[in-house]
């Protein structure tokens, strides 16, 4: 997209959330930097910036990977037809519960831990 490989600063030891922001916090520190670019899945972003914030780091969110767009829903349509559509199983639908789930948890899990 343009950006310099010279202007990014990648943190690639971690194995969770938590380990990415404490890692980063000593990368700030250690670069004098002020502020980051957090990117992440969207879906992922609000856990992701309150880690970041609880370690003192000024993140810009920078979300990816949306999973609809109001393209995607003014192409569905109200009609009848695609309301009920709508009602049947779909496993794709499934898979993003379970993401979406996830993340609600590991919310928990994060406070539990008084990482947020």
């Amino acid at each position: 997209m343009g950006v310099p490989r010279t202007a990014i600063l990648e943190e690639g030891t971690s194995l969770n959330t938590y380990e990415n922001a404490v890692n980063v916090r000593k990368l700030r520190r250690r670069r004098k930097l002020n502020r980051v670019l957090l990117v992440t899945s969207a879906v992922h972003m609000p856990r992701s910036v309150a880690i970041f914030q609880k370690q003192g780091i000024e993140a810009i969110p920078a979300p990816t990977d949306y999973w609809v767009s109001a393209a995607t829903l003014t192409a569905m349509g109200n009609t009848r037809e695609a309301r009920l559509l709508s009602l049947l199983p779909n496993s794709e639908a499934m898979h993003y519960f379970t993401r979406a789930l996830k993340e609600y948890i590991g919310f928990m899990v994060y406070r539990a831990k008084g990482w947020l």
